[in-house]
């Protein structure tokens, strides 16, 4: 399954209730989308270890 199916699985598979979540905050999916690889990296791992304790 190519990435860009697995996506559409995924987003195809939110409960009505995670819809409105992620429409709610648009804004920040269009933040995600504009960064860069290791702006995003570095994001993902900081908010890893200050919230999931990663």
């Amino acid at each position: 399954m190519s990435k860009k199916q697995e996506l559409l699985d995924y987003i195809m598979s939110l409960t009505p209730e995670q819809v409105e979540k992620v429409t709610q905050r648009l804004d920040l999916l269009q933040k995600v989308v504009s960064m860069s690889e290791p702006e995003a990296i570095y994001t993902n791992t900081l908010t890893g270890k200050l919230f999931f304790g990663e």
